[in-house]
């Protein structure tokens, strides 16, 4: 990719910066997806944690 890159920009700095600009993109919004991913992962360990440890005092009621 960064190749590709290098040699556009020698001809077209402005293609080559468009291609940078779109692959920027796409990691960023790969990794934004990635850690909301985890995000959710930790909330649901943790609240399996917090829930062993304090059980809820209005389990079998309903509101």
């Amino acid at each position: 990719m960064e190749t590709k890159v290098l040699e556009l920009f020698k001809t077209d700095e402005k293609a080559a910066l468009a291609q940078l600009e779109t692959f920027n993109r796409n990691l960023i919004a790969k990794a934004e997806n990635t850690a909301e991913k985890l995000l959710e992962k930790l909330f649901v360990i943790r609240t399996t944690d917090i829930e062993a440890l304090i059980p809820a005092k209005n389990q079998k009621k309903k509101d």
